[in-house]
């Protein structure tokens, strides 16, 4: 058997305005008369809607008061979550402080609210104290990818950073020959070889000496080794830093020492020739 209750507006009032009202059409307002939706909860100051423990603690609240749809829950501590309209972050927050966002557009940011190079997931650390990011490998000595690269296809052929046991580490560009064409072998290696300017530098505050290459330089002989251009600055006029791999280095380097082998190997026939004679 079912029972079905056909009224108007049921309000219950204190003074001359509705606190609770429940329409015609099955919509529940408290502190409005007119609720618009199944349920709508509105107040002008501090907290809209609290649910809470036996302990009277807060364990979910909609506040209304300072943020705009700021949604939080609370056991002891301050553990936030927020939400707001009008182009802002969503934020978490833990013993009160901000310690991660999510803004408006897909970034996410770990202890920082600062956007340091517009990268989709920005970790900020205490390098003389904290670890940066930890990946765990659960499969002792197990090969897999810690990281894999995928193009804009969905093709998984960018290579990646893999476990190549339980105390290696492998960072692998793809090279499977079934992915390529126009293969031939490398020429004139030596004289590109000859063209590297390697010097010794520091980088400007740390007092380290080291070996490399200026990027520029290096691009001029191995271009695919560099990423960047020369000088180039951002549309603010903030310097965009050329960088470099050296492991691009290495096939050039091995042609090089490959043409300098077969040359050795002929002058030492040609010695061996005339001492025989």
């Amino acid at each position: 058997m079912t029972a079905t209750l056909k009224t108007t507006n049921i309000q219950h009032a204190a003074a001359s305005s509705a606190n609770i009202t429940l329409d015609s059409s099955g919509n529940v307002g408290i502190g409005t008369a007119s609720p618009s939706q199944k349920l709508v909860v509105t107040g002008t100051t501090g907290q809209i809607a609290t649910v809470n423990s036996t302990a009277g603690e807060t364990q979910f609240c909609v506040d209304g008061s300072s943020v705009a749809g700021r949604l939080y829950a609370t056991g002891g501590g301050s553990q936030f979550i927020a939400g707001t309209f009008s182009n802002h972050p969503v934020t978490f927050y833990a013993n009160s402080a901000e310690k991660m966002r999510i803004d408006t557009s897909g970034l996410v940011l770990i202890n920082t609210t600062t956007d340091a190079l517009t990268a989709k997931l920005q970790v900020w650390f205490d390098g003389s104290a904290t670890q940066g990011l930890t990946i765990k490998n659960t499969a002792n000595s197990a090969s897999g990818a810690a990281i894999r690269f995928v193009d804009y296809l969905g093709n998984y052929s960018g290579g990646g950073i893999y476990y190549t046991s339980s105390n290696s580490i492998t960072y692998a560009t793809t090279s499977d020959y079934r992915l390529k064409e126009n293969v031939a072998p490398t020429s004139g290696a030596v004289e590109k070889v000859k063209q590297l300017n390697p010097v010794n530098f520091n980088f400007i505050g740390e007092s380290e000496s080291i070996d490399g290459f200026l990027a520029h330089e290096l691009q001029a002989v191995v271009p695919n080794s560099v990423i960047g251009e020369k000088d180039a600055v951002t549309a603010s006029g903030e310097s965009k830093y050329q960088v470099a791999d050296y492991a691009k280095l290495v096939p050039l380097l091995t042609a090089a020492l490959k043409e300098a082998v077969e040359k050795i190997e002929t002058l030492e026939a040609r010695v061996a020739s005339l001492e025989a004679n």
